[in-house]
This record gives C-alpha cells, sequence and structure tokens, in this order.
C-alpha cells in the first residue's frame, strides 16, 4: 500500500523506519532500497538473494564485509577469481565446491588448500607444481605416485 500511495523508499526509511523486508513485502525492489542506503546485510537479512545484491552492484568484497558465506557467493555465480579478489581467505572456502584448477588460477596457495583437506593428488591435477607440493610435507610414497 505504501509504494501504490507513492510513498518512496526513502520516506519509508528515514521517517517510518521501516526494515528492509517490511519493504520487500509491499513492493520494493532491492535496487530501490540499496539506492536509499540499506547495507547489504539489511537487504540479505530483508529476504533479498545474493543474485539481487550482485545486480545491484555488490561484488565480493562488499558481500563478505556484509557476513555472507563463500559458498552462498558460488550458487549466485561468483567466480573462485571474484570471491579471491574480494578478500576471501582460503579457511573461508571450506564449503564452495571449485576445483583445484580454478583455485590455483584465482591465486589461491596450495599450502592453504592442503590446510583444508585437499590431496597431494588432487591438487597435481589441478596444476600445482610438484616443486610446491614437495614442500608441503606430503608423505613420500603420496608424492611418488604422481610422478
Amino acid at each position: 500500500e505504501l509504494k501504490r500511495a507513492g510513498v518512496t523508499a526513502q520516506q519509508c526509511k528515514e521517517l517510518l523506519s521501516q526494515t528492509a523486508a517490511e519493504l520487500r513485502a509491499v513492493g520494493y525492489t532491492c535496487a530501490e532500497l540499496y539506492r536509499v542506503g540499506y547495507s547489504a546485510s539489511e537487504l540479505f537479512e530483508g529476504g533479498y538473494s545474493v543474485k539481487h545484491l550482485r545486480e545491484v552492484g555488490l561484488g565480493a568484497e562488499g558481500l563478505r564485509l556484509a557476513g555472507l558465506k563463500a559458498e552462498w557467493l558460488e550458487q549466485a555465480g561468483f567466480t573462485c577469481e571474484e570471491l579471491y579478489k574480494g578478500g576471501f581467505g582460503v579457511e573461508m572456502m571450506a564449503y564452495v565446491s571449485y576445483t583445484a584448477s580454478e583455485f590455483r588460477e584465482a591465486g589461491y596457495d596450495a599450502g592453504g588448500l592442503k590446510a583444508l583437506g585437499w590431496t597431494a593428488k588432487e591438487l597435481r591435477e589441478g596444476g600445482f607444481d610438484m616443486r610446491i607440493l614437495r614442500k608441503l610435507s606430503f608423505p613420500q610414497w603420496h608424492l611418488k605416485q604422481l610422478v
């Protein structure tokens, strides 16, 4: 009713102290609310999807700072490289499904991936150099299988 009555998102925010969820329920778009100053976390908590947030121009860094998880961004179509550039450390990437090759190409190091449980074989298949893998204290018999 507010939107149909011509009340702007700005007026709802400033005068009525409406939450993003309340305004979403009456038809305001993510873009309208973002333009008037609702934060990424307010919009996400208000029911807008990661895809909506991305469409209004929020990148991986802004979404990370808002507390969104890497796996949510991956599901919305963000690449491994975008997450890397957005400051998602390897420890934040435990529940994503990117390949070892995608991690390597994005800039993540083999040591961090090993700490997440990646095997020498998986890392080698992802294109990591044997010299790097040798420095990571994998058991010798693991490495011999890769040569």
